[in-house]
């Protein structure tokens, strides 16, 4: 089970999938940790906001699979991790939220065979303002980090994903990658994608990529063409863009929840 002096986490199903939300702590303006303990698999889903920094030790061997879905109001978010040796976290966020809030997470490797995976699906519309920024420092050997990010963007909105990959003196062998992609609807959104690369070390692998462009209008038309109305057009692509996300999830529980929250959106998209 996960140790916690802070505050209780439910048990959501099975005795390794746990449920957390953050709303609980809105009124708790401080920084707290979890920690996860050694050879353990948890898979965690998340819902909600917090005001402070949220920090998780993961402790040697153990593994968290960690699902966050977003859909009301965007809030501010400060996580950090710290992953001991040979320590996994693969974490999805699949955002259909709205608002302003910006998403500020860290992923520290302080041991060797530490790896950190973040995949990030974001719809912004209206006059939301979303800035998601993702980080990860090696600090040790053979590490590994990989980073995607997909997002929408609609009507007026603007959606930044940030991020560094920095790998330290120490972090030989080392292993980072950044992918960053917005497709954008209309003319009046805005987005920007910055993935950044620190290399202190030489015998590394390191890559990043990022793109923003306008949806392919032959796919629009291609979609009309066959019956559907614009409207329905661009939903499906909306749609299809984020879904991948549910790839990153081994659980089924896990991977039935986001497409449940992904196609339940699909209706009001671009209403």
């Amino acid at each position: 089970m996960i140790r916690s002096d802070i505050f209780k986490i439910e048990h959501y199903q099975a005795d390794n999938f746990l449920y957390l939300n953050l709303n609980n702590l809105n009124l708790i303006k401080d920084n707290y940790q979890i920690n996860i303990p050694s050879n353990v698999h948890i898979n965690l889903l998340i819902e909600g906001g917090y005001a402070g920094i949220l920090s998780f030790f993961v402790e040697e061997n153990s593994k968290m699979e960690i699902a966050y879905a977003t859909l009301d109001e965007i809030k501010d978010i400060n996580l950090q991790f710290f992953l001991a040796k040979d320590a996994y976290v693969q974490f999805g966020m699949a955002d259909f939220s709205h608002g302003t809030g910006q998403v500020t997470v860290l992923f520290n490797l302080n041991a060797s065979g530490a790896h950190a995976q973040w995949k990030l699906s974001s719809l912004a519309r209206e006059k939301d303002f979303k800035t998601f920024t993702v980080s990860f420092a090696h600090y040790a050997p053979h590490t590994y980090s990989n980073m995607e990010n997909y997002g929408v963007v609609t009507d007026k909105s603007r959606l930044r994903f940030l991020g560094t990959s920095h790998i330290y003196e120490d972090g030989h062998r080392a292993e980072a990658h950044q992918t960053a992609k917005i497709m954008v609807f209309d003319e009046h959104c805005i987005a920007q994608a910055e993935p950044v690369l620190k290399i202190d070390h030489n015998d590394v692998i390191a890559s990043h990529a990022a793109s923003v462009g306008k949806v392919n209008d032959a796919h629009l038309f291609y979609l009309c063409s066959r019956g559907l109305s614009l409207r329905e057009a661009k939903n499906l692509i909306t749609v299809g863009y984020l879904k991948p996300i549910i790839n990153s999830f081994s659980d089924e529980e896990l991977q039935n929840r986001i497409r449940q929250i992904i196609e339940e959106q699909e209706a009001i998209i671009h209403d």
